[in-house]
């Protein structure tokens, strides 16, 4: 009979856990900013980010940085890709695919260092999403190939915590890319 509510309490506490650390990978997002990146590509993220541009000579490249976070996230924004493959949702989902099957991504791969990718969709976008085996150790990553509108974009951030990969990803989640000026 003690070993059985022995057993019970320890089975509550362990889901009670299993709960509470649930509840702390949702992110609230409602009170976020949008962020230009350039003159097409948007995002969502905490306010008090900043965006700190560089000088680039086909491309904008630069630094989003999240205040009280401390992450240091690095983007580049490319354009005037050519468009000579069949442009739609699926064909772009295909090729991401394709680039994840053939290990395009494993030259992040280092002793120790062994990351995981995965093609997704992203607002109507195929993008390919990389984030490290190890928690901490690698980078979390994203590139998205917008053949509809000739250009891409690129943003990684190196060995983030787990609760701040969990934003980071949220933040990529919001990325999406707005024509016209």
């Amino acid at each position: 009979m003690k070993r059985s509510l022995l057993y019970f309490i320890l089975l509550a506490a362990c889901i009670s856990i299993s709960c509470l650390e649930k509840d702390a990978c949702v992110i609230d997002t409602s009170d976020w900013t949008e962020y230009k990146l350039d003159t097409h590509w948007m995002l969502k993220a905490p306010k008090g980010a900043k965006i700190i541009y560089e000088r680039g000579v086909d491309s904008v490249p630069g630094n989003i940085i999240l205040e009280g976070n401390s992450i240091n996230l690095e983007f580049d924004s490319t354009f005037g890709r050519s468009n000579d493959t069949a442009c739609s949702l699926s064909s772009e989902l295909s090729r991401a695919r394709e680039n994840v099957t053939r290990g395009d991504y494993k030259f992040l791969n280092k002793p120790g260092i062994e990351h995981i990718a995965k093609a997704d969709t992203i607002n109507g976008m195929a993008a390919i999403i990389i984030t490290p085996m190890k928690t901490g150790v690698g980078v979390t990553d994203i590139f998205i190939d917008n053949c509809k509108h000739h250009s891409g974009l690129g943003i990684y951030g190196k060995n983030l915590s787990g609760a701040n990969q969990t934003l980071v990803l949220e933040i990529f989640k919001s990325i999406r890319y707005k024509a016209g000026k």
